[in-house]
């Protein structure tokens, strides 16, 4: 989801430059801090559905515009997916190399082993 937020915070940034706004202009028109749009523009805060469709109308572009493309935000997703099993692969393999006792070892490679039949 992080991707996703930076993603949009990035796009938010370019329509905001590109109405030639600051981030305190759009934070007054938005009615919110311009650190809060800070925020947004780097992915660090969850924008609502309500907040997406102010910041669109602001910048006068479709919500839709601020958006990721449909093929880019399963991209996304699919490399938050293989970023989080990567992590609990390493997790995996730091706790099985803390186990000595060799018979464990041996019985946890025959669990795995049944349960991936």
């Amino acid at each position: 989801m992080i991707a996703i937020k930076k993603t949009i915070g990035k796009t938010i940034r370019k329509y905001r430059q590109r109405a030639g706004l600051t981030q305190m202009q759009l934070a007054e028109k938005l009615g919110i801090t311009y650190q809060q749009v800070q925020k947004y523009e780097k992915g660090k805060s969850n924008i609502t559905i309500e907040r997406l469709y102010q910041i669109a109308e602001a910048l006068r572009v479709s919500p839709a515009a601020l958006l990721p493309d449909r093929e880019r935000l399963f991209s996304l997703e699919e490399e938050k997916h293989n970023y989080e099993v990567e992590k609990a692969e390493e997790k995996i393999v730091k706790l099985f190399r803390k186990i000595k006792n060799q018979r464990l070892r041996k019985a946890i490679l025959n669990l795995l082993k049944e349960l991936t039949k």
